[in-house]
């Protein structure tokens, strides 16, 4: 085998073995070096806001197939107290960072937004926690500062906590009237 040759994926094991032998003489592997451990716990999709208060006004447009479909199924599935108790095992595990991804919220009601930063204020400091909202959390139009910037510090990259993380179209706060829905006109 010649030196530039390349290894193709389904190749056997002693192709890779004299492929090194015959780059550096040897059929042993070079030495890794020493490498820290992280460790990583990851939530997906926790839904963790009560829909339990909200007004019929909150329900106009998309919301209120949202809310239904959270009535019929999803109260029963996505219960705080198991939320509550996966974090305690949590804390016993003491992961390095923790990753929380897909839909805090139900319908992205700006009181879901609040309780969800009361939740992430509990559960760490963003230096040690992460968000990466999910389609829930842009259920429909809500102006940034009544959203999603209630979690600006944990939705931002590694030394920064300045506005809107994701591409946005126009400033955050200007939204299109036809793109609102219930509370977010308040």
């Amino acid at each position: 085998m010649e030196k530039t040759e390349s290894l193709a994926y389904d190749e056997p094991m002693s192709s890779v073995k004299s492929f090194f032998q015959a780059e550096q003489g040897s059929t042993s592997f070079p030495a890794a070096a020493p490498v820290e451990t992280f460790s990583l716990a990851h939530f997906s999709d926790p839904h963790l806001s009560s829909l339990a208060a909200v007004s019929p006004r909150d329900l106009l447009c998309k919301r209120l197939l949202g809310y239904l479909s959270w009535w019929r199924k999803r109260r029963r599935i996505h219960r705080r107290e198991i939320l509550d108790a996966l974090l305690r095992d949590l804390r016993q595990v003491a992961p390095d960072h923790l990753a929380i991804t897909g839909d805090l919220t139900h319908i992205a009601l700006p009181d879901e937004f609040r309780q969800v930063a009361r939740w992430l204020e509990r559960v760490g400091p963003p230096q040690e926690v992460t968000v990466v909202p999910g389609n829930h959390d842009a259920y429909v139009a809500v102006p940034w500062r009544d959203g999603q910037a209630r979690w600006a510090p944990y939705l931002a990259a590694d030394g920064t906590d300045e506005g809107p993380p994701f591409p946005a179209i126009g400033p955050p706060d200007e939204i299109h009237p036809a793109k609102q829905c219930g509370s977010s006109r308040r």
